[in-house]
This record gives structure tokens, C-alpha cells and sequence, in this order.
């Protein structure tokens, strides 16, 4: 090497591992994200199997009295 120069492949290769490093936190953090969603998502779909709202056509949780989309009121059905 001449002087003056400066080797750089040591400081790119801790840049690379550095953010390599950074990549996969960033990718687990976001696989979490995604994973509580998903979880959310199923529990909200598994509690509306109630009434489909008559203006807007959204299914509602079963005790729902009003639309959770428009928030038009859900008529009760009397029980047989």
C-alpha cells in the first residue's frame, strides 16, 4: 500500500456484518408484527358469526346491536 491510502475492506466487512445484524432484528421484529395480526385478525373473524348489517352488508359479532362498520342498528331476531 501507498501511504496515505487506507484499506477499507476491514471496515466494510464490519459494516456489512453490522448490518446484517440490524437486517435480521429488523425481519424478527417485523415476523412478530406480522404474527400478532394474524392472531387478532382470526380472533375478530371467529367472534362475528352474529347478523349481517342490512345497510352496509358487514357481519357483526352476535350480540352486536349496532353495525361496527356504519353503526346502523342491528335489528334483534326473537328467539324461537
Amino acid at each position: 500500500m501507498h501511504e496515505g491510502q487506507v484499506d477499507l475492506g476491514d471496515e466494510i466487512t464490519d459494516a456489512l456484518r453490522t448490518a446484517g445484524r440490524e437486517l435480521e432484528a429488523a425481519f424478527k421484529t417485523a415476523g412478530e408484527e406480522i404474527e400478532k395480526t394474524f392472531r387478532e385478525l382470526r380472533g375478530e373473524f371467529a367472534e362475528r358469526n352474529g347478523p349481517y348489517c342490512v345497510r352496509c352488508g358487514r357481519r357483526n359479532p352476535q350480540r352486536a346491536s349496532f353495525c361496527f362498520s356504519c353503526g346502523h342498528e342491528i335489528p334483534r331476531v326473537a328467539d324461537s
